[in-house]
């Protein structure tokens, strides 16, 4: 999907949705950073052109302590602009 955005978009988010859409979950509870990052890696891989958007897992912001390590993490590998 991203591959034919990708001429038609300025941007995309890859969001903490893609649980229900790729994974089959019910909600977006059991999202895992790992999940968020292995999705982003692969729509970098396929929609350079575009600005990316990426969700935190549903509570991994909560934590103050977390939050921002975390943040720097799934933007340092997946490449995303925010």
């Amino acid at each position: 999907m991203a591959r034919l955005l990708d001429p038609h978009c300025d941007f995309l988010l890859v969001g903490d949705s893609l649980g229900m859409v790729l994974y089959g979950m019910d909600t977006t509870v059991g999202v895992t950073m790992e999940m968020m990052i292995a999705t982003g890696q692969a729509v970098m891989r396929v929609s350079p052109r575009l600005r990316h958007h990426r969700h935190m897992p549903f509570g991994s912001y909560r934590n103050r302590r977390n939050r921002l390590p975390l943040g720097r993490r799934i933007m340092k590998e997946t490449g995303c602009d925010a």
